[in-house]
């Protein structure tokens, strides 16, 4: 399970724009910095549940060149969440909740759009001969 919550973690920095004074594998080092420290599973979880916290309400988010992810409707009516416990372990549960229900959240608001990539069009154009 933990090794699901890096991989989610690993996924949604490559998703992030690169931008080349602060590029994506800096955000990832800095989040993993950020996290050494404490307890890193349950840091690195709360930061999940942040993203997917803005994920959820984002019109549009593209993933690479062609595929994106469009929003079609409104989110779930706002939910109002009681606070984060202080005990880790429930914490821990809590913030899985809700990460859980921030994705469906984003996935029921949201469609997958594909396109072809300019790149390709451009690259495979037939030429003819007479």
């Amino acid at each position: 399970m933990k090794v699901f919550y890096v991989m989610c973690l690993a996924v949604a920095a490559t998703a992030m724009p690169t931008v080349k004074e602060d590029g994506v594998m800096e955000k990832f080092i800095s989040t993993l910095r950020d996290c050494v420290e404490t307890d890193t599973m349950l840091c690195l979880k709360e930061k999940a549940m942040k993203f997917t916290e803005n994920l959820a309400v984002a019109k549009d988010f593209s993933v690479v060149d062609g595929i994106a992810f469009s929003k079609t409707g409104s989110p779930r009516s706002a939910r109002s969440y009681d606070p984060l416990p202080d005990e880790p372990k429930a914490r821990e549960l809590q913030i899985e909740e809700r990460i859980m229900d921030n994705v469906v959240d984003f996935l029921d608001s949201h469609a997958l759009q594909l396109r072809m990539p300019k790149a390709f069009t451009e690259d495979n154009s037939i030429e003819e001969e007479g």
